[in-house]
């Protein structure tokens, strides 16, 4: 059976949902899974994206665009858990199922509710001492419970041979691994064969251990100018599951410049056509003088501080943050005073800095949608104070030479500005137990920004931390599913 149409997907910045279009075909499972399909990749993300809660205020219910999605594909059987119906808790995950009989086996659909997480995004956070990051793995089980439910269900209407077809973006892309590795390590159980388990995570976050095993039926794609798919931090000893077998080309390559005419088409069809703006333009920020245009990337040494970033003059984007997270990520024990390097990083994390993460991206990224945004408008604004070249100069000179006397003065700065900004907003209007309650949790982040940016203006004549303030739009706009979809619709053929 081969289906074509559109599916229905939320576009958080307004009250109602975008239009994709989709094409869909069975004989793509009678393959093994072992092997990369591009079109079952597209379509793939075509389920995630309708697997996002409805922004229609007509929406009978959040689930409805996955639901209709499954129904024109001819799935049956579609369930939906209670966590989909409902307001995000910190462990909860909203899942949708349904399966169809195609040949002489049953495909089972799986997919996860994968944006306006709320308080889920808490659970983010929690990476633990060891093993796979705390917060996804709790959470990972209630896929894992819900699918042994729907499989012991319907045992009765499913053929003998089950195949599974599961994906995610972002979020939902993690937990769309972990299922993967489950079910493919717990043949008993499920009773799905490696080569019928058909996985496609896109823009995932990293949250298995660097010994985990490649899954050849796990197929990640990854757009290299994305932050999300560089946490939890490599060097921090996490990795994917799966195989990276798709990147979104680099804007330099040949490839890169064939496909930008139809990802502009594309991104324009789908109702984002502000992304492409953000499609090119990084710059590198200097303390003091003027901005350094495009530079190319380094190997991280961390022994050769002063020639770290000297040599570098024509980063792009995806350079640019692949090596600041490296930075960043290396300097956390010592931010907290802890002096066992980067081996420590991630319970020096779990110790001092998880709990500050934990409630500020609940406060933040939990939030109502126009309360977050106009929380992000306001830091944005503040983010300009790097701008000023006062500004500039004083951080530079209390950073540069006063130490730990300097950094303290930096950090207050910040945070008073922060903390005054958000109260005397009318729609926020931070009351007094609020402004304690933020201002203790920002603290520790704040001061472990400021301790790195501090590196920087000791060693180079660059702001590297200020580059990544001044770029944070474009390199949110980076992690848009349409600019993914945009990008494999056009990489297909």
């Amino acid at each position: 059976m081969k289906r074509e149409g559109d599916f229905c997907f939320e576009n958080y910045t307004e009250e109602k949902d975008s239009v994709g279009h989709y094409f869909y075909d069975d004989e793509w499972f009678n393959e093994s899974s072992f092997v990369l399909n591009k079109k079952l990749r597209t379509m793939s993300l075509c389920f995630s994206m309708a697997a996002f809660p409805s922004a229609s205020n007509c929406a009978v219910r959040p689930s409805v665009n996955a639901e209709k999605l499954l129904s024109k594909l001819s799935f049956c059987n579609i369930e939906v858990n209670d966590d989909f119906l409902k307001e995000p808790e910190v462990f909860s995950l909203g899942l949708v199922a349904a399966q169809k009989k195609i040949g002489d086996y049953s495909l089972i659909a799986l997919n996860f509710r994968g944006a306006s997480y709320g308080l889920e995004w808490k659970s983010n956070t929690f990476l633990g001492e060891s093993g796979i990051a705390e917060g996804f793995q709790k959470t990972g089980e209630v896929a894992i419970a819900f699918l042994k439910d729907y499989i012991n269900e319907y045992k009765d209407r499913l053929s003998k041979r089950i195949k599974l077809w599961v994906s995610g973006y972002s979020r939902a892309a993690a937990f769309a691994e972990y299922v993967g590795v489950r079910v493919t390590e717990d043949k008993e159980t499920f009773g799905i064969s490696p080569e019928d388990i058909f996985v496609y995570p896109f823009e995932s976050p990293m949250l298995f251990s660097n010994e985990t095993k490649r899954f050849k039926n796990i197929h990640n794609t990854v757009n290299p100018k994305d932050l999300v798919p560089m946490l939890a931090p490599s060097l921090w000893g996490f990795s994917n599951a799966g195989v990276i077998d798709t990147l979104i080309p680099d804007e330099e390559s040949r490839e890169y410049e064939l496909l930008l005419p139809k990802v502009k088409e594309n991104l324009s069809k789908l109702g984002a056509p502000e992304i492409i703006e953000f499609l090119s333009g990084f710059s590198l920020s200097c303390i003091i003088g003027t901005d350094v245009n495009q530079f190319t990337e380094l190997s991280f040494d961390p022994g050769s501080k002063r020639t770290f970033f000297e040599r570098a003059l024509s980063f792009d984007q995806a350079a640019f943050l692949r090596t600041y997270m490296r930075f960043m990520a290396s300097n956390l024990s010592a931010s907290a005073g802890v002096k066992d390097g980067p081996k420590s990083c991630r319970k020096t994390y779990y110790s001092y800095y998880q709990e500050s993460f934990s409630y500020l991206s609940g406060a933040y990224l939990g939030a109502p949608l126009q309360k977050k945004l106009k929380i992000r408008q306001n830091l944005l604004e503040l983010s300009k104070l790097l701008d000023i070249r006062a500004v500039k100069i004083k951080f530079y000179l209390n950073l540069r030479f006063l130490g730990e006397r300097g950094r303290q003065y930096v950090e207050k700065e910040i945070l008073d500005a922060v903390i005054d900004r958000l109260s005397k907003d009318p729609d926020i209007a931070l009351k007094k137990d609020e402004e304690e309650r933020v201002s203790k949790n920002a603290r520790p982040l704040i001061h472990y920004f400021v301790y790195c940016a501090s590196i920087d203006i000791r060693y180079y004549r660059f702001f590297f931390t200020g580059t990544f303030l001044h770029n944070i739009l474009r390199v949110l706009a980076m992690h848009a599913p349409e600019l993914t979809l945009s990008f494999m619709q056009a990489m297909e053929d």
